[in-house]
């Protein structure tokens, strides 16, 4: 009788190991699946909000020209980067796309001042320094003479340029060269 008892608890026990491995194997599978799901529905906003989080580094390519930095505020349409070459202003409805690399450092959560690029780029006319904007039709610098409803004008050497919104992905403030102390 002892055996009969021995033998049906290691069947019990296969059983219920198998059991405990399918749970294991459907539960990873629910799990990768609902990642899945919460990425499908995020937007940009909120993939490069994520990265912001974590301190990624961060690419932005707009026509032939990229710039790798690290956002310092992501919100509505715009994301803001500070890069060695400025402060990057990027159009989230623009021609533009990222890239990010994973970073150590850890993130931040982000300054929420200004809550739109038309916002930051009006406060950009406002300084009435030269920034250069980076789009489809390539890059042109002069100070931004006006933010109309649907283009920017920019003051070149000579001329006038007429940019639309829409075309535009970056506009870099530079960093002001350092005093120097000698």
């Amino acid at each position: 009788m002892r055996y009969r008892w021995a033998i049906v608890s290691n069947e019990h026990d296969a059983i219920r190991s198998h059991l405990s491995e399918e749970f294991r194997v459907d539960a990873e599978d629910l799990e990768a699946l609902t990642e899945i799901g919460r990425l499908r529905g995020q937007t940009l906003t909120d993939a490069l909000g994520e990265s912001m989080a974590r301190g990624d580094e961060v690419t932005i390519i707009c026509g032939e020209r990229s710039i790798s930095g690290t956002l310092t505020t992501v919100i509505n349409d715009l994301a803001v980067a500070e890069t060695a070459a400025g402060e990057a202003s990027i159009f989230l409805l623009g021609p533009i796309g990222f890239s990010t690399f994973p970073s150590a450092a850890g993130g931040l959560s982000g300054a929420r001042s200004i809550r739109t690029f038309l916002a930051k780029v009006r406060e950009l006319e406002l300084t009435g320094e030269a920034v250069e904007v980076v789009g489809s039709f390539g890059a042109v610098a002069g100070p931004i003479a006006i933010v109309a409803k649907d283009h920017v004008r920019i003051k070149g050497a000579q001329e006038t340029w007429l940019l639309p919104l829409t075309e535009i992905g970056i506009v870099l403030r530079p960093t002001p060269p350092s005093a120097s102390l000698d």
